[in-house]
């Protein structure tokens, strides 16, 4: 599927109404027209769309039956640098989501933890593939703390990474 200026797609899917179809849309656009106000972030780095998902009826099922969507969640990929695909993609809370934004010049420099926009500070854990929400908190403490623990509760491997604060 591309998308170009003056294109018109003819819609037999029936989808147009359901809330994963704006979903797919955008995604769609952010990652394949040049004109999109996100493509710069998504396509112009590189980001793509698995063949399997160009199929709105495919993404809206894999969506649905395999990725566990429901209403108010957002689509997230695990791996910023990676495309959008059943294996690199995943549902959260807006919360968790806008704690995934890559960071040009981020103070901290501890895997899994990021400042939000709105200075809280959101941990999460990577293991395996699969990406899992841990919170967010008032400090970087808290969050780093917050996120060991749930490594050491779930008894997966973790070496113990010092906190660095760039000046």
């Amino acid at each position: 599927m591309t998308f170009q200026k003056g294109h018109t797609c003819n819609t037999i899917h029936g989808l147009n109404g359901h809330p994963l179809y704006g979903v797919w849309n955008s995604m769609m656009h952010r990652c394949y027209n040049y004109e999109d106000k996100g493509f710069n972030n998504y396509g112009g780095r590189g980001i793509t769309v698995s063949e399997e998902w160009h199929d709105v009826e495919t993404f809206v099922k894999d969506c649905i039956q395999e990725l566990g969507w429901k209403k108010g969640l957002q689509i997230d990929r695990a791996t910023n640098s990676e495309g959008y695909s059943l294996y690199n993609c995943q549902f959260v809370t807006a919360s968790v989501n806008c704690c995934n934004r890559r960071r040009k010049n981020s103070s901290l420099k501890y895997e899994g933890v990021r400042q939000s926009p709105s200075g809280r500070w959101c941990a999460r854990v990577t293991y395996e593939g699969k990406t899992y929400p841990v919170g967010t908190f008032d400090s970087p403490e808290d969050a780093v703390t917050a996120r060991n623990q749930m490594i050491r509760d779930n008894g997966w491997p973790h070496k113990q990474q010092p906190l660095l604060i760039s000046n």
